[in-house]
């Protein structure tokens, strides 16, 4: 546990680790991107907090602490989705299981107390242990509220070698024309892990080349600015600079 995060039990309130960081602990992989959630509202964890050098995001503190970035976020519930990423509205909440039911996926739902113990509302762990992916809401109706939980699949796939549920297979199966309302910016991060992870290829299978301008033939590279340089770059948030290199290797390079 994190001695830093002790200043909110000292102040009165109560904490859980929750989402990535858990999934990876409970996998054995280390992470640095630490999610946490609470009982203090978000102006007393500014009060809490003051002597670090945070950023306020709505809803979310951020500070960086002994290498670990920590983002730390109120109990909430959430509204309906309108444009495909955000809820319409936040509320709060007074205890983890409703904060868990805004979560995307089983594993990403359980909660890590500073006395280690785990709270799994949904069979996460289970999940885990069996490489299953699954989502919390029917597969069909978290994907439409927001897209980026289908690459986010992928991407589990691809990096952690789950199984995704049947459910989420046809869910994707059935909403592919949703990628289209996942911005440049959330795709190149998700494509550069499942690229570090070696599962462009399960793109393909899922003949997602369109959505996210791939080529036709992609050439397995090692290099992260061959593989940019594939791809119709132009959509990607890249500076002048980026591109030009990527042209620039078009031209030196054997690529298709």
């Amino acid at each position: 546990m994190f001695p830093i995060l002790e200043k909110i039990t000292q102040a009165g309130f109560e904490y859980y680790l929750v989402g990535g960081y858990v999934r990876d602990l409970l996998l054995n992989k280390k992470s640095y991107d630490v999610d946490v959630t609470t009982n203090a509202s978000i102006d007393i964890l500014k009060d809490i907090f003051k002597e670090m050098e945070y950023k306020e995001n709505g809803w979310c503190l951020t500070f960086s602490y002994s290498g670990y970035h920590f983002e730390i976020t109120p109990y909430r519930k959430e509204a309906a989705y309108s444009d495909y990423r955000h809820p319409d509205q936040i509320f709060p909440c007074s205890t983890i299981q409703e904060d868990s039911q805004r979560r995307d996926f089983t594993i990403n739902a359980l909660y890590f107390d500073n006395k280690n113990k785990i709270y799994d509302f949904y069979g996460g762990i289970q999940d885990l242990k069996e490489k299953q992916l699954k989502t919390i809401k029917p597969a069909e109706i978290s994907f439409q509220e927001d897209p980026l939980r289908m690459l986010r699949a992928l991407r589990f796939q691809a990096v952690y070698h789950f199984n995704l549920s049947p459910e989420i297979q046809e869910a994707i199966t059935k909403n592919k024309f949703l990628f289209d309302k996942i911005s440049f910016y959330r795709k190149k991060q998700e494509l550069e892990k499942i690229f570090y992870a070696h599962g462009i290829s399960i793109l393909y299978q899922w003949n997602l080349e369109k959505y996210f301008h791939l080529p036709k033939e992609y050439q397995e590279v090692e290099d992260i600015t061959l593989f940019w340089a594939q791809l119709d770059y132009e959509y990607y948030p890249f500076s002048k600079k980026e591109k030009k290199r990527f042209k620039d290797i078009q031209k030196t390079h054997t690529l298709k």
